[in-house]
């Protein structure tokens, strides 16, 4: 039993939160909760209103699923580019917790090691930065690739049309 009043004072302790951060010195966050959180709240608000759905849906924890679908990462930016101008910017709530450059959960995590398969018998080997995920220039501060190919033997294979090196990838000829 909510009014848009209550949705209202939500926005309203938002703007507190940030002028306290700004009180406080802290700009960045600050900064990141007008102009992220409380923006995309004003749009999500419109949205609910012109489609005439209740201010209880704002509250609703399963009115609004992030499916995770729209992931501007990789060859995201290709197929999001109308919704997106930068490479790797986030698209989502979610996303944002997840890969954003401020606060989000990569920002904590540090580098990590990725060792992948590459086509010709390949290793791939890179360090990312996960402060970086969201970031023009990606995550990867490192990569070489390692050559696994064996002389005088002729690598064995399955059919190439059931061998995938990642999940809806399949090895070129």
């Amino acid at each position: 039993n909510t009014s848009w009043k209550d949705v209202d004072n939500v926005l309203n302790e938002l703007e507190k939160t940030a002028e306290e951060n700004e009180k406080n010195g802290i700009l960045e966050v600050s900064n990141y909760i007008r102009n992220e959180v409380i923006n995309t709240l004003k749009w999500y608000v419109y949205a609910l209103k012109e489609a005439k759905y209740s201010s209880n849906d704002f509250f609703d924890k399963n009115f609004t699923i992030d499916t995770g679908i729209i992931c501007n990462l990789g060859r995201g930016y290709e197929e999001f580019q109308t919704i997106t101008s930068t490479i790797n910017e986030p698209l989502t709530p979610t996303h944002e917790r997840n890969y954003g450059n401020k606060l989000s959960t990569m920002t904590k995590e540090g580098s990590v090691w990725r060792l992948s398969c590459g086509f010709n018998d390949e290793i791939i080997i890179e360090e990312l930065d996960l402060s970086k995920t969201a970031s023009k220039c990606g995550q990867v501060s490192f990569y070489t690739k390692l050559s696994s190919y064996i002389e005088n033997e002729k690598a064995k294979y399955t059919d190439l049309k059931f061998e995938y090196l990642v999940p809806g990838q399949r090895r070129k000829e």
